[in-house]
């Protein structure tokens, strides 16, 4: 088990290395994204083994397993660098929604960066058996994971644009002025006058005439 985990931990501080390194070259935000991508990608085939090993443990019950010290400081170390990895792929996720005009939260750029990442994996787990793949879909897997990447790169800047135009429809509805207006009604009363509103009920001024005798 701290085999694995110190593996792991080698790993995973090297795919952060690389992250961190992209981060420094000033690129535009969909380039640094790719960037960020295909490090993910050499992470994974270099790691084939170890990321179809970890499918058969749950790592957070791994620490129960453990007993020395220095097998708990790795894990806590693979915890550690796992979540600091994410962060420098999510603030790149949030850095090209944000480039793309759209009002993006932590929040939102967590679940895009999230769902990106599962998607990813899931590609990375059907090229296991690039024969059993060609069988079933008539493709080739060897750009699975590219093709999978850019599909969801569309797939979110769509679902961005339109949280966008959602907002941006609910704040002119909003800021809309009333459509009632208020109108001037005189009143046959010593020439005073009423306020009324289009949409109040409009109710008929009858006059009141002297009656006049008739002439015979």
């Amino acid at each position: 088990d701290d085999l694995f985990v110190s593996l792991m931990a080698e790993r995973i501080g090297g795919l952060r290395a690389r992250y961190t390194e992209i981060h420094t070259r000033d690129l535009k935000p969909l380039d640094e994204l790719r960037a960020i991508g295909n490090a993910y990608f050499d992470y994974l085939r270099e790691s084939r083994g170890l990321f179809l090993a970890q499918l058969s443990v749950t790592f957070s019950k791994l620490s129960l397993r453990l007993s020395r010290e220095v097998e708990l400081e790795h894990f806590e170390l693979v915890r550690r660098l796992g979540r600091e990895c994410f962060n420098l792929y999510r603030d790149s996720v949030k850095r090209w929604l944000s480039a793309t005009g759209a009002r993006t939260s932590n929040a939102d750029a967590t679940r895009t960066a999230t769902v990106i990442w599962a998607a990813l994996n899931g590609a990375f787990l059907l090229m296991d058996d690039v024969k059993i793949f060609r069988d079933i879909t008539g493709l080739e897997a060897s750009r699975l994971l590219e093709e999978t990447f850019e599909f969801q790169l569309a797939a979110a800047e769509a679902a961005a644009a339109t949280r966008a135009r959602r907002s941006n429809a609910g704040a002119i509805k909003s800021s809309a002025p009333s459509a009632r207006r208020r109108l001037i009604v005189k009143s046959p009363r010593g020439g005073a006058f009423a306020d009324r509103h289009d949409g109040a009920a409009e109710h008929p001024i009858q006059e009141h005439r002297s009656a006049l005798p008739l002439n015979d």
